[in-house]
């Protein structure tokens, strides 16, 4: 009805403007199939061959040349040097002779302000952000800098600019860190953390540049939708082009520009499930009914009345299971008076004791709440549930308080949201294995920049074990052997419990060590400055890899660098360099290895039946790529889903009226 009235007032229009105005609320987030989507990869081809390293190390070296005229103005020449560069931008004279002049003025800004001197590679970097890119760009190399660049750059261009960062630490550490850098380019700079206020958040996203995190900016986009209401598509970009505004200010006013820190973590691994912003529904019945099924399950038998695919993480009631649900009266909860609802409810129970495990996928605080755990980061995510009952089911499991359910009141998918900016670039130092989805997905290109220093790190030859105590007692004699020599030892593992496990081994052995994990992170910083100490042994979760940076002594540096051991192999070999990328940072010796046993976890299926037969040939290696491979698979098709499930639940509210 909204549409058809808006649509008698400007009968004017021609159909070209309406489409245009509906592209306009159209997310770009789109994956394209079939033959689109070859032709869509063979563009992302002929794009990344375009913007070639060589050509990005071609455009630091011009603005290097730049930066030489320019070391010796005095402070009052180089300010005036600033508002030529920005009134540049401002008029639009992007090509590369302007771009080059500009980096350098804003290069020697960021000198003078806060000691830092880019190199040549960082300012490739900026260039390729510039050029809406993934700048692939190794651990250690100074990407904070580089978002700086980029940011003065963006900033000068009008539309306020979005530095997205891994964590709410490292968006407070940038914005205060570079400060300066913007106050010099005549930007206002902002952050927005988990702790900002409603008035904070609304006068930070209105600064030229702002620091937050996804999940900050993301929330406040969607809780504006719930504010404001959310019209259909076209409605809306008709009433945002006739000047129509509503009476409540928005928190978010619009999304410009993005330049994402860890961007595979981001927009990749995050993207793996939506933000869901949701309030307590309250109903005590399904309370009843999950305690009901979760004291009813301890009288079936595996194997016989339900089969547990560890592989496709799933539980499934064989026929003698489903009669002995249909039997089983429900205990007479009311929620449970259903046959099928009977059957969901005990298959969940089962899937909460079967399939997720207590300090693996979650843990239970001090005050009995049970917290997730991210399997990518190794850190507790006390914000966010699990849905659909789920939570309820472990909480039963582990014997503490229920938590109320919780009813969605907005959703969107990461990689819809992100398409919505006009424009995103981003960096990492772990982007070419997911080169084809960063095309596919935001129409991103990766350029790989070379490291200014060459790399000393050696990634020595893996080890392959028969069980679990075999990989723990070759760790031990490793980890002697190393410190011993002087060095220090950082060893990865996936999990809590490896962690915890691997420490009563050491502490066994009489090897002092520091333990840093999600359950023991309260001395995180101490920990990580002392990692770098001659013979100094850490033991960490994920947590220790992604913004970690490991500083060497000099005792340390003489004797072969940090050692860095993984216990374990990760879902994504991303995820395993962001690991071994800990050692040999810029230009420091190091290295790294493997450490693995036939029990290890990713090892499931037909990989765990086949480790035997393969690791008596001497191709062990092949068990642990193929499971590795499988599960990043896996991760492609959940992230395609949620984009999917995204796009048709956004295009059919679309067709209801209001809502999110």
């Amino acid at each position: 009805m909204l549409i058809l009235h808006m649509m008698t007032r400007i009968d004017g229009r021609s159909l070209a403007a309406w489409r245009a105005m509906a592209e306009m609320a159209r997310p770009r987030a789109r994956t394209p199939k079939g033959l689109d989507a070859l032709w869509h990869d063979a563009a992302g081809v002929l794009v990344r061959f375009r913007r070639s390293t060589r050509g990005y190390l071609e455009r630091g070296r011009r603005v290097l040349a730049h930066g030489e005229a320019l070391r010796g103005l005095t402070d009052l020449e180089l300010d005036e040097r600033i508002g030529e560069a920005r009134g540049m931008q401002h008029a639009h004279r992007r090509g590369e002779v302007d771009e080059a002049w500009t980096l350098a003025v804003v290069r020697e800004a960021a000198r003078r302000e806060t000691g830092l001197e880019a190199h040549g590679v960082q300012i490739s970097a900026a260039c390729a952000l510039l050029d809406g890119c993934v700048a692939e760009l190794a651990t250690g190399e100074g990407k904070t800098l580089v978002a700086a660049l980029a940011g003065v750059v963006r900033g000068w261009r009008r539309g306020p600019v979005h530095v997205v960062t891994a964590n709410d630490y490292l968006a407070a550490r940038d914005a205060e860190w570079m400060g300066p850098v913007y106050a010099r380019a005549g930007l206002r700079v902002g952050c927005i953390v988990q702790e900002s206020g409603l008035d904070e958040r609304r006068e930070g996203y209105r600064q030229d540049v702002v620091y937050t995190t996804s999940k900050e900016v993301a929330a406040d986009f969607l809780r504006d939708r719930l504010t404001l209401g959310h019209p259909p598509a076209l409605a809306q970009a008709i009433a945002r082009k006739m000047g129509t505004h509503r009476h409540h200010e928005p928190i978010v006013p619009g999304l410009h520009c993005a330049i994402v820190d860890e961007a595979d973590a981001v927009l990749i691994d995050e993207a793996v499930t939506p933000l869901i912003i949701s309030a307590q529904a309250g109903n005590q019945e399904h309370e009843e009914g999950v305690l009901a099924c979760t004291a009813f399950i301890d009288s079936l038998e595996r194997g016989r009345a339900y089969v547990v695919d560890e592989q496709e993480r799933e539980v499934r009631l064989t026929n003698a299971g489903r009669r002995a649900v249909a039997a089983w009266d429900g205990a007479g909860c009311a929620v449970l008076s259903g046959r099928r609802r009977r059957e969901e409810m005990v298959v969940q129970a089962l899937t909460a004791r079967w399939l997720y495990e207590r300090d693996r996928h979650y843990a239970v605080d001090e005050d009995g709440k049970v917290v997730i755990i991210d399997d990518r980061t190794g850190r507790l995510l006390p914000d966010r549930t699990w849905r659909h009952g789920m939570q309820q089911a472990i909480e039963a499991k582990e014997g503490v308080a229920l938590t109320g359910e919780k009813e969605t009141l907005a959703r969107i998918s990461f990689q819809r949201f992100f398409g919505l900016y006009g424009s995103l670039s981003g960096m990492t130092g772990t982007a070419r294995e997911s080169s084809r989805e960063f095309w596919r997905m935001y129409r991103m290109p990766v350029a790989r920049i070379p490291t200014n220093r060459p790399v000393r790190r050696v990634q020595e030859r893996s080890m392959y074990l028969r069980d679990l105590d075999a990989k723990y007692e070759a760790v031990v004699r490793e980890i002697r052997e190393s410190t011993a020599a002087g060095r220090a030892v950082l060893v990865g593992t996936r999990f809590v419990r490896e962690s915890e496990r691997l420490s009563e081994r050491l502490r066994e052995r009489g090897i002092e060590h520091a333990l840093l994990n999600a359950i023991r992170h309260e001395q995180e910083a101490e920990i990580i400055a002392r990692a770098g100490k001659s013979g100094s042994v850490t033991i960490a979760t994920n947590m220790a890899g992604r913004g970690t940076d490991i500083v060497l002594d000099d005792r340390v540096r003489e004797t072969g660098g940090l050692e860095v051991i993984a216990t374990e192999r990760n879902p994504t070999a991303r995820i395993d360099r962001q690991l071994f990328g800990r050692a040999g940072r810029q230009g420091d010796p190091g290295s790294c290895r493997f450490i693995l046993s036939g029990q290890d976890p990713l090892l499931t299926g037909a990989w765990k039946w086949s480790w035997g037969a393969l690791h008596a040939v001497g191709m062990g290696w092949l068990a642990f790529a193929g499971a590795q491979a499988e599960e990043s698979r896996r991760d492609r098709r959940r992230r395609a889903a949620v984009l999917r499930s995204d796009t048709w639940l956004d295009e059919s509210v679309g067709f209801a009226g209001p809502g999110v």
